[in-house]
């Protein structure tokens, strides 16, 4: 069962599992992300919906978006570069960061990065695109979103019900 969730103007999930592509207790299909009518990933790209979305609902940033005023007060292109050093540090003794990530795998393979912020009324997301390809990837910021609160969780409410009732 194909499903839009959320607000393609906003922020919208497009979920449409493919029975012929499902195998061994494994749901198929085709996962989109929609930011301000922005389509993400561009391409075709099959995804194991079963486990992305497990990966989304599953104690990941997106269920409980971490809240920061300071960083969320930050211009946007300042946040991302944040977000990116804190969850990709150069520095190979530094722990990586995903506290602001959203598990996104097959996204993340196609080369785009969501991330996640909240202050006290709002949601943020920052949609980026990694740049370069000997390793050190720069990510470039492709567009963002801010959504009350109320309106995120409606979302998040949804996808949750979707996948209890359809994937699982």
């Amino acid at each position: 069962m194909q499903l839009l969730i959320g607000d393609p103007a906003k922020l919208a999930f497009l979920i449409e599992p493919v029975l012929q592509w499902s195998s061994n207790g494994f749901v198929n299909g085709l996962l989109y992300v929609y930011v301000n009518g922005n389509m993400f990933p561009k391409d075709l790209r099959t995804t194991t919906l079963s486990d992305e979305l497990l990966f989304l609902l599953s104690n990941s940033p997106f269920v409980d978006p971490k809240s920061d005023n300071e960083l969320y007060a930050l211009d946007s292109k300042d946040l991302l570069e944040k977000l990116s050093v804190m969850t990709f540090p150069d520095d190979i003794n530094i722990h990586n960061d995903y506290s602001y990530l959203i598990p996104l795998v097959e996204l993340q393979n196609a080369k785009y990065y969501f991330f996640i912020i909240a202050d006290e009324k709002n949601i943020k997301i920052l949609v980026s695109k990694a740049n370069g390809c000997n390793g050190k990837e720069a990510l470039a910021l492709k567009d963002e979103v801010v959504l009350k609160r109320d309106e995120f969780e409606n979302i998040k409410q949804q996808l949750c019900s979707y996948y209890n009732n359809y994937i699982m």
